[in-house]
């Protein structure tokens, strides 16, 4: 038998030793390799969660706002049948300043836009009578109206009473002051 020196039992136990270590390398060096590719895919999937998740906040908030637009557009319309009642708190809201409001005439114009929509526009032309600042309040709190109020003619001025005469026998003005208007609202059919 053939001994094998102790020089050559050591190179080859080191030469094992290195094989064994490159293939224990090559394994860890594999594993890793798979697990970046993995967290690489978990990564990209949470991006995309993320900017899935922001699109349907996003999303979800406009629709709120669309909501509450929605609302206030419905909201500023008079509803169907309820024209009457614009009538009484337009009158109302006159009577509240202490002025005496006559409504002259009622009419409904074709608009093409607003016909498409199932919506008329309701013309009024009315009068009032009273204090200046009540007829400024008054015109003011009606363009201030939750429903859409197109207010297309205004004007105002000094009453004449002509029952009372100065001394040139010309009317004298009083203290009241008198309102014409004309105002256009939308009306559902």
């Amino acid at each position: 038998m053939t001994k094998i020196s102790p020089f050559k039992g050591i190179i080859s136990f080191l030469l094992t030793l290195i094989i064994v270590i490159f293939i224990a390398y090559y394994f860890i060096y594999r594993d890793i390799a798979v697990k970046n590719i993995h967290v690489s895919s978990l990564s990209s999937g949470l991006s995309l969660q993320n900017v899935k998740q922001q699109y349907i906040a996003t999303t979800t908030e406009y629709l709120k706002n669309i909501d509450n637009d929605l609302t206030n557009i419905t909201n500023s319309i008079i509803p169907s049948g309820e024209d009457v009642k614009f009538i009484e708190d337009l009158e109302s809201l006159a009577r509240s300043d202490g002025l005496e409001i006559v409504i002259d005439s009622l009419s409904f114009e074709a608009d093409k836009r607003a016909d498409a929509n199932g919506v008329v526009v309701l013309s009024v032309k009315a009068k009032t009578v009273g204090t200046w600042t009540g007829n400024y309040s008054f015109l003011t709190q009606l363009e201030s109206l939750p429903t859409k109020v197109k207010v297309k003619n205004v004007t105002l001025g000094d009453k004449i009473d002509v029952s009372l005469v100065d001394s040139d026998h010309a009317p004298k003005p009083t203290d009241k002051w008198e309102s014409s208007f004309e105002i256009n609202v939308l009306k559902y059919k």
